[in-house]
């Protein structure tokens, strides 16, 4: 119900990470870094009757505080403490005592008493995030201007009534088994799967995003790893405003290959088009054999962002495409040449619709 509340805030598009505290998420310093990186607002949910879900808190705080995750000094993040089930007092298990001692303990937290089952609290807590988002100036992720469409489409499905302004097509690359289909899966449909699954050649997926007032079509293209389908997608690199390419921070050798993908995708691309491209780790949430370190100094050696990201928890799936998308955005405004070329499309159009009235 909380989470509802806020992804049907009308003034923005909040992402909206849930973590379930785990005994063997406190060890894990990667995964929990990638789940505050650039995080604007924390919420830690305490059910106030419950004693082992503030011990829980407790020692998250302290791992957090170990890897140095959070600090006195990290002015980007806001930390709220939610107090939920604040109603049920007969059945209180954390007296008032104990949340005074946290917050004097943690004086960058600010407190806040909610019930979900009545929304008691919820619009006030909504408001703290928005004021969290707010007051970070410098936004990692540009999603605020993105709204997606609840429903993808295909290639055969009719835009009737959708006033379609231009289209963002992206590519998936990278070596076979570095998770490219679950992440195309995840982003579009929300849903994971251990089971491995081969690409035979290309695969996408479409959906209609809004940015501002218009409308704009997101492909994003799915690409076979294996070595016998590597020549198959040179026209649609020619086409792509950006480029995922994937390597697995669980295996080396994916990583080592990255620089074979580039050369390829080097000879499809034309010199004078610009090209978002990024290099993304996934499946951080396993044993590492490829450093963060590592990673950030490929991609600044290549010329590419880069991102981490774990399809199966979904770690940064989203911020990762949002980011993308807007990247590819701002280039097709300012690129004259596919202006002109739309316009031209668009007027032709208007003239066999004429026509044919």
């Amino acid at each position: 119900m909380i989470i509802k509340e806020f992804e049907n805030h009308e003034e923005m598009m909040i992402n909206v990470i849930e973590i379930e505290i785990k005994e063997e998420l406190k060890e894990k310093k990667d995964l929990l870094e990638q789940y505050f990186y650039e995080c604007h607002c924390a919420i830690f949910l305490v059910d106030l009757t419950s004693e082992e879900s503030f011990e829980h808190l407790n020692d998250l705080i302290i791992s957090l505080e170990k890897y140095e995750i959070i600090k006195d000094d990290s002015k980007h993040l806001t930390m709220i403490l939610a107090l939920n089930k604040s109603d049920l007092e007969s059945e209180l298990k954390i007296n008032k005592e104990k949340i005074n001692e946290f917050i004097n303990q943690y004086p960058s937290f600010d407190s806040i008493e909610i019930n979900s089952k009545d929304k008691k609290g919820i619009p006030e807590l909504s408001q703290k995030i928005y004021k969290a988002y707010t007051k970070n100036e410098n936004i990692l992720y540009p999603i605020d201007n993105i709204k997606v469409s609840d429903n993808q489409i295909n290639s055969q499905s009719s835009h009737i009534g959708i006033d379609i302004e231009d289209s963002i097509s992206c590519i998936l690359v990278g070596d076979s088994a570095t998770g490219k289909s679950s992440f195309l899966i995840r982003y579009f449909k929300n849903e994971f799967s251990d089971v491995f699954l081969t690409t035979i050649g290309l695969d996408k997926e479409i959906k209609i995003i809004r940015i501002g007032d218009k409308n704009y079509k997101f492909i994003l293209w799915d690409t076979a790893g294996q070595e016998r389908f590597k020549s198959l997608p040179g026209k649609y690199f020619q086409n792509s405003d950006g480029i995922l390419m994937l390597f697995d921070a669980s295996k080396k050798e994916s990583f080592n290959n990255v620089n074979k993908w580039l050369q390829d995708i080097k000879i499809n691309i034309s010199e004078n088009k610009k090209t978002n491209m990024y290099l993304i780790a996934n499946k951080i949430d396993l044993k590492r054999d490829v450093t963060k370190e590592e990673g950030e100094k490929m991609a600044k050696d290549l010329g590419m962002k880069y991102f981490e990201c774990s399809v199966k928890l979904n770690v940064n799936v989203n911020e990762i495409i949002s980011h993308m998308i807007m990247d590819c955005y701002e280039n097709n405004k300012n690129d004259t040449k596919k202006t002109e070329g739309k316009q031209l499309k668009k007027t032709t159009a208007k003239k066999k619709k004429s026509r044919f009235c």
